[in-house]
């Protein structure tokens, strides 16, 4: 889906791995699902915000619990499941409160 509105995608399937991916070269902005394996995709968005304050996080989850959360990161929030226009919304407003 993110391919098909235009965004170059590096993908990863754990924490761990995005957080190498991180180190390694710089990105725009990640999008995480909250129900990661292992590590949650709310920690790893946490992680990031103290190592990483300036970059664009959107939390993608079907539980509204954890839309404070997101916020006191800064992060923008989509409800799961989400279609392409939604997702795309979701990505610019986070790219726009960042800038």
């Amino acid at each position: 889906m993110l391919s098909d509105i235009g965004c170059k995608v590096k993908g990863a399937s754990t924490a761990q791995e995005a957080l190498k991916i991180l180190d390694e070269q710089p990105v725009d902005i990640l999008l995480t699902d909250v129900g990661l394996p292992g590590v949650s995709g709310l920690q790893l968005a946490r992680d990031v915000y103290v190592r990483w304050p300036d970059l664009c996080l959107v939390l993608a989850t079907g539980d509204s619990g954890v839309k404070s959360e997101a916020a006191r990161l800064g992060a923008i929030f989509i409800v799961k499941p989400y279609t392409p226009e939604s997702l795309r919304q979701g990505l610019e407003h986070a790219m726009k409160k960042r800038r």
